[in-house]
């Protein structure tokens, strides 16, 4: 059995310190509208919907520490497992999730059904998974035919910095916005939002526990870089499932209960009986 890399755990700690909720800009209050439409955050969530979304965040906080492992140590096989490497990498990872948290709060505030965009986040973060050990094998071989003794140290690291940023930071970009989603995803009334960062904050970082103890000590060892990186795609595929489940139950019932159509009609009122004669 490997020992965990101190890599993996200096990327769990610099992603516990990054934390980019933004702000809903301050809007005019508004009558609440009878029309069919509502947002996923317009119902009370039950306790098995909730369940669902601490297993999304789970599942997702738990590939994004697999892909991070599995995707500096194969960096680091072609670009030297320097430390200068390691925080190369590092950096790529956490600027594109700043990027990202503050492009998922951005969306926040203007789109109805944040759900759906987080099941399109994490199906892509799944793609991502699935291709990512092939094309960064592609990224290393194009680097090592192009590179040239001569250059000095400073652009070699400059290169390196551009490479990876240019690799890594559309996953980064989807991995930071997963949470914000989320957050918004049940947030119905400002004053909720701190019981609902605190609490899914500790969910998304509990996963990215176990998927940086998953990683470091299971499964590069027992399968190999591109496997550990398939079964983290299978994480957020799983999460995009569950969240699509979610999606659709809430879809239909806001749909029955703004549906006039399900009001039954009232009885007509019984006819009057003739008049007898005698």
């Amino acid at each position: 059995m490997s020992s965990l890399d101190p890599d993996a755990c200096t990327t769990f700690i610099l992603q516990i310190i990054l934390v980019d909720v933004t702000r809903p800009k301050r809007r005019n209050k508004r009558k609440p509208s009878n029309s069919g439409s509502s947002s996923d955050s317009g119902q009370p969530l039950g306790q098995n919907e909730r369940f669902r979304l601490d297993l999304c965040l789970v599942l997702s906080g738990a590939s994004a520490l697999i892909y991070e492992n599995v995707w500096n140590r194969q960096l680091s096989t072609v670009f030297s497992g320097t430390a200068v490497t390691s925080c190369l990498i590092f950096a790529s990872f956490m600027g594109g999730m700043a990027i990202g948290s503050w492009i998922a709060g951005r969306l926040c505030e203007t789109s109805r059904h944040p759900l759906r965009i987080f099941i399109g986040v994490e199906l892509g973060l799944g793609l991502a998974g699935l291709t990512y050990p092939a094309f960064l094998r592609a990224i290393g071989n194009v680097y090592v035919s192009m590179f040239v003794e001569s250059w000095g140290p400073s652009v070699q690291l400059l290169i390196r910095f551009l490479l990876f940023s240019l690799v890594l930071l559309a996953p980064a970009i989807l991995m930071g916005a997963s949470l914000p989603l989320m957050i918004r995803t049940t947030v119905r009334h400002r004053k909720e939002t701190g019981r609902a960062l605190s609490w899914f904050y500790a969910v998304n970082s509990f996963g990215g526990v176990v998927g940086c103890l998953l990683a470091g000590f299971c499964l590069i060892e027992a399968v190999g870089l591109a496997a550990s990186s398939h079964l983290g795609a299978l994480g957020n595929i799983t999460a995009a499932l569950l969240a699509f489940t979610l999606e659709r139950h809430r879809t239909g019932a806001d749909s029955r209960g703004s549906n006039p159509s399900h009001v039954e009609p009232a009885l007509d009122p019984p006819e009057p009986e003739p008049a007898r004669t005698l």
